[in-house]
C-alpha cells in the first residue's frame, strides 16, 4: 500500500509519462515515408523479395536471414542502421517466420520515449527542479521527437534510423559523464550515428569537440581514455568515404548540375569551360528531371542528362563555392524555405514523402502529430531558426556559467551539427532532395529549441527568484 506523500507523488509521475508515451504511440501508428527505391539498401539483405511500396505492418517473409553475404547493390554493411534492422529481424525470425514493421517499430518507440524521460531527467537534476519541472520537460521532448516529420521515420526503413534513436542517447550521455556506463554510452552512439549515413560520417569529432568545449570553458577534466576511443569511432566513421561507388558518380553530378550550378551566372558557368551540350544539363539531376528553378516549383521528367559512369572529381564539387565566395549563400537563400520546411518532398513539391501506413489511406490520430509539424514550421520559418541558433549559440558562450555545463555542450554540439548540415548536404547531392536530406538537420534543431527554451525559462525563473 503506498502511504506517503513522495511515493504518490511518484506514482503519479510515472502514471503521467506512461499514458503520454502510449497516447503518441497510438498517435504515430498511421505516419511513414513513401519509399522512393531505398528501402531495398537497409533490409533487401534479409528478405524475401524486394519491397516496392509501403510495407504492411507484417507482410515481409524473411529470405536468408542468418546469411551475411552482400547481394550487389542491395544493402550496404557499413551502415548502423543495417545492423539495427537485421538484428531486429534475427529476434523476430525466432518466433514468426515474416518480419513485421509493427514490432520495429514499437520498440522504437518506446525506446525514445525512454530517453526522452532521462532527457528530462537530466535536465531536472543539473537546474534542481521537482517531478512536476520533469515530466513538463519529457513532454516536450517527447513531442518534439514524436512530431510527424520525424516519427514518421520509425515506420520507414530509410538509413537515418538508426541516427533518429541514437542522438537523444548521445545528448544524455554528455549530460551524464560523471557515470562509466554513461561514457560507454556516448562512445557507442557517436559510432552508430556516424555510420547511419555517410553525411554524418564527422559525428565522433563534433563531440570531442563538445569534450574539449566543457575542458576549456568550463574546466572539466578531459578524459584521454574516452577522447582516445571517440578518435578510434571516428577512424572507422571516415572509412565509407573512402569506398568509390555506383552512387558516387550520380551524387557528384547532382552536387553540379543540380546544385552549384544551378544558381550560378552565366559569367560564373563562362568560367567552367562547360560545352553546349553540358550546359543543356543545367538543372537535370541524374534521372533526367528538369527543375524550373532551385526551388522545384515545376518539375519536368525525360530530359537528357550529361552524367557518367566515371564520377566528377571531387575538386568540380568544391571549386565553384571557392572561386564564387557568395555562390553557397545565394543557393542557400534561394532554396529558402521550401527545401527548409519538414514538409518533405520527392524531386518535385508536389510529391511528399509523409504518407499514410494504414489500408484507408487517412492518418486518424497522426493528424494531431501534423499539426505539431505544422506548427513548428511556422515558427522555424518566420525567424525562429535565426532565434533558436543565436539562443543555442548564446547559452553556452554568453551564459556558460549560469547554466549546467552539460547542457551548453548539448547545445553547441546540435547546433553545430545541424548548420554543419546544410553545407555537408549540398556539397553532397545539391538540391535534390534536400529537405528530407536535412531531416537530421531539422531532428537536431527540434532537440536544441527544447533544450534552450527550458534552460532559457530556468535562467528567467533564477533571476526571478534573486531579484
Amino acid at each position: 500500500m503506498i502511504s506517503s506523500r513522495p511515493q504518490r507523488r511518484w506514482l503519479g509521475y510515472w502514471l503521467l509519462v506512461i499514458g503520454c508515451g502510449g497516447l503518441l504511440i497510438v498517435a504515430s501508428h498511421s505516419l511513414a515515408f513513401i519509399n522512393q527505391g531505398d528501402w531495398n539498401r537497409s533490409v533487401g539483405a534479409f528478405l524475401a523479395a524486394p519491397i516496392d511500396g509501403l510495407p504492411g505492418w507484417n507482410d515481409n517473409p524473411f529470405g536468408a536471414i542468418w546469411s551475411f553475404r552482400n547481394p550487389p547493390g542491395r544493402v550496404f554493411w557499413a551502415n548502423s542502421s543495417v545492423w539495427l534492422f537485421r538484428s531486429n529481424a534475427m529476434l523476430q525470425s525466432l518466433f514468426r517466420e515474416s518480419f513485421s514493421l509493427f514490432y520495429l517499430a514499437i520498440t522504437a518507440k518506446i525506446f525514445l520515449l525512454f530517453v526522452a524521460e532521462r532527457l528530462a531527467q537530466r535536465m531536472a537534476a543539473q537546474n534542481n527542479t521537482g517531478l512536476a519541472a520533469r515530466f513538463a520537460w519529457f513532454a516536450l521532448f517527447a513531442l518534439a521527437i514524436f512530431a510527424a516529420h520525424n516519427i514518421a521515420l520509425m515506420n520507414s526503413f530509410y538509413q537515418e534510423y538508426a541516427f533518429f534513436l541514437l542522438l537523444p542517447v548521445m545528448l544524455v550521455a554528455l549530460m551524464s559523464l560523471e557515470a562509466p556506463r554513461w561514457r560507454v554510452a556516448l562512445v557507442m552512439a557517436a559510432l552508430m550515428c556516424g555510420l547511419a549515413k555517410i553525411q554524418f560520417f564527422y559525428v565522433p569529432v563534433l563531440v570531442v569537440g563538445a569534450l574539449a568545449y566543457l575542458r576549456v570553458a568550463c574546466k572539466h577534466r578531459l578524459d584521454a581514455g574516452l577522447v582516445g576511443a571517440l578518435l578510434l569511432v571516428q577512424a572507422v566513421c571516415v572509412t565509407p568515404l573512402l569506398r568509390y561507388s555506383e552512387y558516387t558518380a550520380t551524387n557528384r553530378y547532382n552536387a553540379t548540375f543540380y546544385g552549384s550550378y544551378v544558381v550560378m551566372t552565366d559569367a560564373e558557368i563562362d568560367s567552367l569551360g562547360l560545352t553546349a551540350e553540358q550546359r543543356a544539363c543545367i538543372g537535370v539531376d541524374a534521372w533526367g528531371n528538369r527543375a524550373d528553378d532551385a526551388t522545384a516549383a515545376q518539375i519536368t521528367a525525360g530530359n537528357k542528362t550529361c552524367i557518367t559512369k566515371e564520377a566528377l572529381p571531387l575538386g568540380r564539387v568544391i571549386t565553384p563555392y571557392v572561386a564564387n565566395p557568395s555562390l553557397l549563400f545565394r543557393l542557400l537563400t534561394t532554396i529558402s524555405p521550401e527545401h527548409y520546411s519538414s514538409s518533405y518532398f520527392h524531386v518535385s513539391r508536389g510529391n511528399r514523402y509523409l504518407t499514410s501506413i494504414r489500408h484507408d489511406g487517412e492518418f486518424g490520430t497522426g493528424k494531431a502529430l501534423i499539426a505539431v509539424s505544422s506548427v513548428r514550421d511556422l515558427w522555424f520559418l518566420h525567424g525562429g531558426f535565426l532565434l533558436t541558433a543565436v539562443l543555442g549559440l548564446a547559452l553556452p558562450l554568453v551564459f556558460r556559467r549560469q547554466i549546467p555545463a552539460g547542457v551548453a555542450a548539448v547545445s553547441l554540439l546540435l547546433l553545430v551539427f545541424a548548420l554543419s548540415q546544410v553545407v555537408v548536404c549540398i556539397l553532397g547531392e545539391g538540391i535534390r532532395d534536400l529537405g528530407r536530406h536535412l531531416s537530421a538537420a531539422q531532428y537536431a534543431m527540434d532537440l536544441l529549441l527544447v533544450t534552450c527554451s527550458i534552460q532559457a525559462g530556468c535562467l528567467v525563473h533564477s533571476w526571478a527568484r534573486t531579484r
